[in-house]
């Protein structure tokens, strides 16, 4: 979530105190992360008291587990398909009822927890991760490993995922529209809106090989989105680092296989947190030679070195906020 308060640009800047990590629940109640952060809603409190007119927000993506399709999808290697089967898992999520409940209470619970008349919740989707059809990425991996295959970005992987972005998308519109039906409805003059970003990230995807006036890019070091150990973009596009959040290291190989199986399936029967760690462990039962290529070990492995992939830069946040704010001030503040 997020709030906006003066300063230079627009007399506005736009502060995003979000967490990754979060679902739905998060949001509105104790969050059942391991670091225990604080609340999204409270958080939003804190900050912006009863000056805050509107927030934004964005989420869903970890309630359909899209990041456990980016870990198995992109940086298991290729011995097992556990990319198709999360695929799957996903995309019947989206579709599910249980998602609409969650995604339904959540909106709800920040309009009715509000204390501001006419409080408005912009809500944000999720931008497409991949140009799809630059078949120049077709041999192109996040991950190097030694003693196996590595999942290559092929378009149909791509175009997959596009479409599942796209499929979450259409519900989060769905249910934007019909919380604001029941906020008429009910005679309450709090709105919800919402705010596709999509276009924004035209020619700043992974696999974009060219940028809008034609000049070679990296296809993913320059992307809007993060990358293992890579830079960030502040809104000016400079290139700046990116502080590291990751814990102590292990040594993979010491793990007891027993208790990673126990530990994988419980989180696949349950849609939890994929833990690459043990998944990497079981690897090395079947296949003794397998590690990851440097800079990357298996023997100084950090549980949180992937978990930042695929947010946004902040060169993203800025556009996002800077878009908002003509928004508002054209269309919706009118």
């Amino acid at each position: 979530m997020s709030r906006f308060a003066r300063n230079y640009f627009y007399n506005y800047t736009a502060e995003f105190p979000a967490c990754t990590g979060a679902i739905s629940s998060d949001v509105i109640g104790p969050n059942n992360s391991s670091d225990q952060r604080e609340p999204q809603l409270r958080q939003m409190r804190r900050i912006a008291g009863d000056t805050g007119g509107w927030a934004t927000l964005t989420i869903g993506g970890n309630d359909v587990w899209l990041s456990n399709v980016v870990k198995k999808c992109f940086f298991t290697p290729t011995f097992y398909n556990y990319c198709e089967s999360q695929l799957a898992k996903t995309e019947a999520r989206v579709q599910s009822q249980e998602f609409e409940q969650q995604m339904m209470k959540t909106y709800w619970k920040i309009l009715e927890q509000s204390h501001i008349p006419g409080f408005t919740l912009v809500v944000i989707d999720y931008p497409q991760f991949f140009n799809a059809l630059d078949t120049r990425c077709n041999d192109k991996s996040f991950l190097t490993v030694i003693g196996a295959g590595e999942p290559k970005l092929t378009v149909k992987i791509r175009t997959r995922i596009n479409a599942v972005i796209d499929a979450m998308n259409y519900r989060i519109a769905s249910f934007v529209a019909l919380t604001q039906f029941r906020l008429d409805n009910a005679g309450i003059r709090k709105r919800i809106r919402l705010h596709k970003i999509d276009d924004f990230y035209d020619y700043n995807r992974y696999c974009d090989f060219v940028t809008k006036e034609g000049k070679d890019r990296d296809w993913k070091d320059d992307a809007w989105f993060s990358t293992l150990f890579g830079s960030d973009k502040d809104g000016d596009g400079n290139i700046i680092p990116r502080a590291q959040e990751v814990g102590p290291g292990i040594n993979v190989r010491n793990l007891d296989p027993a208790a990673c199986e126990a530990a994988l399936k419980l989180a696949e029967a349950t849609g939890g947190d994929f833990d690459l760690a043990c998944y990497y462990r079981l690897v090395l039962v079947d296949h003794p030679t397998f590690d990851l290529a440097p800079p990357h070990s298996l023997s100084d492995f950090n549980r949180d070195t992937f978990k930042n992939d695929f947010y946004p830069k902040s060169i993203a946040h800025h556009k996002v906020a800077e878009s908002l704010y003509m928004k508002w001030h054209h269309v919706w503040g009118k």
